[in-house]
């Protein structure tokens, strides 16, 4: 029987990725959370040359780069950062692929691996249009150059690997620490007894991963003041552990943008945060943070089943296969290297928070750690499809839910966006509803949002906020925001209705209804 191409699998599922992409179009465009708006309006700058305002310490700036480019071609900003992450979810695809040929994996659960990948991977492309799939795809390709035959004695891999460890910090600011930790990891388990060549590999590969970073590192201080790789590991870790932001002194209910064409302060949090609490501040918030660590241990068992209920397995095959079996090691040092990953790259969240999507770079390497396991090369084992087809199935689980779960997401706060246009209402507003919904609204709408961090505020402390900031509308909705929500207090009451807005006010006939109190007028 003719062989068929080594990566025919990779093609059949890259061509299904981006058919089903295309087809969910119509579904998911509108689904953009707060992050996305921030990383669409950064995109935005770069496209328009506004770089200063575009250097962000939160959000990073691969994804923005890239899809900059496609604006300034003339494509539209979402389309533009659904191509962008379609590609990065390609790439991620294809280094997968590589990644099983290199172990060898079996080529029928190759094959049921890949439908899976296609599955999870349009799930992703919509649910976190920036980012992490870029990240994972640049850490596998980086982990790929790591077990390339002769990495050890190649001085010209050494420097690739370097470079792609700094595309991938490019992409997310968590790949900062955890490269540097994995690459220093990696490169001592495969040297090895020659610990000199190590340490040669290794300073080679993270000297180039600086000297590629330290541009934006640059660009970060010049406009922070402060040496930093980012910002958003100090700020989460803060309000994870605080349980909430704080802000700084002179920002009481509404919380302004830094920008005064930005849509929501979300864009640069930093601006408006005030201290940064840590757990060796106190004894108190050393309580909290040990509280925090058993609630996240939680999370991450519900984070690795949602990407698979084998995933567990995996992670727990990769723990044992450190131990030695008759003084040897338990696998090649090529699966350690798997082992190490799976078990090492989850733990920079462990201080903050997880969530499935935090963790998509687990997705093939657990692939390859189940399929090490010896059940699907097993002789005992004469029909491995079944069980191939399982594996498969319980990676599109929860890929599928979440696309179901974004039918229409957003949609509803476009079409209000489009009303409030044709009602002549635009300006600056504040709104009774949730942040991440109205975060979108002023995305569709162009207005700046203020946000209302107490929705029990009184109607007069609302009221003189607004004259501070000189903020044109108040949005009410009733008993249900624009995505059906039921708008209530915490103690079951409804919020508070604005009296003393006694200006001109409008009806907007959408679906639920919003009445909008102008204060000022456009």
């Amino acid at each position: 029987m003719k062989k068929t191409h080594p990566y025919l699998p990779f093609a059949v599922s890259a061509l299904l990725l981006w058919l089903v992409v295309c087809a969910l179009y119509g579904w998911c465009q509108y689904a953009i959370d707060p992050d996305g708006t921030a990383y669409l309006t950064i995109s935005a700058r770069y496209a328009s040359g506004d770089y200063l305002k575009a250097i962000n310490g939160y959000w990073s700036p691969w994804g923005c780069w890239l899809t900059a480019g496609l604006m300034r071609a003339g494509c539209a900003a979402i389309p533009a950062s659904l191509i962008i992450n379609t590609i990065g979810a390609t790439g991620y695809a294809g280094i997968s692929q590589s990644l099983f040929l290199k172990f060898n994996m079996p080529r029928q659960l190759q094959w049921a691996l890949h439908v899976a990948l296609a599955v999870f991977l349009c799930s992703a492309v919509y649910w976190q249009s920036f980012d992490d799939i870029w990240e994972c795809f640049f850490l596998l390709a980086a982990l790929r150059i790591f077990l390339a035959s002769g990495f050890i004695k190649s001085p010209a891999l050494w420097v690739a690997a370097g470079i792609t460890g700094a595309l991938a910090y490019f992409s997310k600011a968590y790949a900062f620490p955890f490269f540097i930790t994995g690459s220093a990891c990696t490169i001592w388990l495969l040297s090895g007894k020659d610990r000199r060549l190590a340490v040669k590999a290794g300073a080679v590969t993270l000297l180039t991963f600086f000297i590629c970073a330290t541009p934006w590192l640059a660009l970060l201080h010049y406009k922070y003041g402060i040496w930093t790789t980012a910002t958003a590991g100090q700020l989460n870790m803060s309000w994870y552990l605080a349980g909430h932001p704080y802000y700084k002194s002179g920002i009481d209910l509404l919380i302004p943008a830094h920008y005064t064409d930005s849509p929501y302060y979300w864009e640069d949090p930093w601006y408006a945060n005030g201290d940064t609490p840590h757990f060796w501040d106190s004894l108190h918030l050393a309580g909290l943070q040990a509280l925090r660590l058993g609630l996240n241990a939680g999370k991450l068992a519900l984070s690795l089943v949602q990407l698979s209920f084998f995933l567990p397995l995996a992670a727990w095959a990769a723990i044992l296969w450190f131990k030695k079996q008759g003084g040897e090691p338990a696998v090649s040092g090529r699966m350690r290297v798997i082992a190490l990953h799976l078990v090492l790259f989850p733990l920079g969240y462990a201080l903050i928070n997880y969530e499935a999507r935090y963790l998509w770079y687990l997705v093939p390497l657990s692939m390859i750690a189940l399929a090490e396991t010896g059940v699907f090369k097993s002789r005992m084992v004469k029909n491995a499809l079944p069980l191939s087809v399982l594996l498969a199935i319980s990676y599109m689980i929860y890929p599928v839910y979440c696309i179901i779960k974004m039918k229409d997401e957003g949609k509803a706060e476009y079409r209000l966006a489009q009303e409030l246009k044709k009602a002549g209402v635009h300006g600056s507003f504040t709104a009774n509803a949730h942040p991440k919904y109205m975060a979108r609204l002023a995305y569709f709408s162009g207005d700046q949002y203020y946000y209302l961090s107490d929705r029990a505020a009184g109607d007069s402390a609302i009221l003189n906020e607004m004259k501070k900031y000189h903020i044109a509308h108040y949005y009410r909705f009733g008993e249900k925001t624009v995505n059906g929500e039921k708008n209530k207090r915490k103690d079951g009451a409804q919020p508070p209705v604005p009296v003393l807005f006694s200006l001109k006010t409008y009806i907007v006939s959408s679906q639920p209804a919003v009445t909008v109190y102008e204060l000022y007028g456009n």
